[in-house]
């Protein structure tokens, strides 16, 4: 079973959600999903009362309820909401999950464009969910896009090991928020054309990129 991320339920307690989120808590309860469950918080019991914060709260899976999950979600982006969508990218953050991939990767297409901290979680489901049909769209997606929202999906580049996805990874050297997690997914890519461009790049002791760099630089010179 997945390791799931808690939500910070603390953000929504005082707001009124929209109707298109009382939309989406209604169709998983008709879709069987627990309205309540009871977790620990810091030793102490804590009552889930929402179907969205059940699914990141608990180790139930989203599988059954996928479908609800990515039409609400659909919706909830097209009104303008994009705070509300956490839960549900949370939610579908499961492997196997690759009926939620299209409507994932449409998150950076939307208008206003939504949240860093939101596409993040976005990104980190579509790492987690492994969709390997989805793996030229997951490269130009991080082609287009810039910022640390790609972190989690450099490293699925690095995992695929295409040609494509490699090239993408030298072009991060170049964006500041992601040069870290960029040089870590060349290391790990395996690639020694990688040294050359890795060596160029200046960075500040202590930094992640800095240690990542270190490290990129031992592997890729001593080969496999």
């Amino acid at each position: 079973m997945r390791e799931k991320k808690p939500i910070d339920l603390s953000r929504l307690a005082t707001r009124e959600p929209p109707q298109v989120y009382k939309e989406l808590v209604a169709a998983l309860v008709r879709a069987g999903a627990l309205k309540e469950a009871v977790v620990s918080r810091k030793g102490l019991p804590f009552k889930l009362t929402n179907p969205v914060d059940v699914l990141t709260n608990t180790k139930i899976s989203a599988k059954p309820y996928a479908r609800v999950l990515v039409e609400h979600g659909a919706r909830i982006a097209a009104a303008g909401h994009g705070s509300y969508l956490d839960g549900v990218l949370r939610a579908l953050a499961e492997r196997g999950i690759t009926e939620a991939t299209d409507f994932l990767l449409s998150l950076w297409d939307v208008r206003p464009p939504l949240s860093e901290g939101t596409l993040w979680l976005a990104g980190e489901a579509l790492a987690t969910i492994n969709d390997k049909s989805a793996d030229l769209r997951i490269i130009d997606l991080c082609r287009r896009h810039s910022g640390r929202s790609l972190k989690m999906l450099l490293r699925t580049l690095a995992r695929r090991r295409r040609p494509e996805g490699f090239q993408v990874l030298i072009e991060k050297l170049a964006d500041p928020e992601l040069v870290g997690h960029a040089i870590n997914a060349l290391w790990k890519y395996g690639d020694p054309a990688a040294l050359p461009h890795i060596e160029r790049i200046s960075t500040v002791p202590g930094t992640y990129a800095h240690r990542e760099k270190a490290k990129a630089l031992e592997k890729l010179r001593d080969g496999p």
